[in-house]
């Protein structure tokens, strides 16, 4: 299983660099942020209007939401996983054992 691991972060590594990714830059996030507590703001202001939106959304488009909120679940489990270099758990770094006692 550990090869098989290996392989895959490996792959990953030589997408993450041919591709040019990055982490996104603070602008980015700021930039996020501020469309997220907009987005809210506005939402708070009307939320009569968001409690009917909601009452109208289908049965089809709650399934569909709730796939994507899945995906995007999925992808965040994914990343944890590369990012630790494990698929369950995190490295534990214990001190070296020595005889003797403080």
């Amino acid at each position: 299983m550990s090869a098989i691991f290996s392989k895959i972060t490996a792959s990953a590594k030589k997408i993450y660099v041919t591709e040019g990714l990055a982490p996104p830059s603070i602008a980015q996030f700021k930039q996020v942020y501020r469309l997220t507590f907009d987005t809210l703001k506005t939402a708070s202001k009307n939320s009569d209007k968001v409690h009917d939106r909601l009452r109208t959304v289908t049965a089809k488009q709650w399934i569909y939401y709730t796939f994507g909120a899945v995906q995007v679940a999925g992808f965040f489990a994914i990343g944890e996983a590369l990012g630790r270099g494990k698929f369950i758990g995190y490295p534990i770094y214990l001190p070296e054992h020595h005889d003797e006692h403080h």
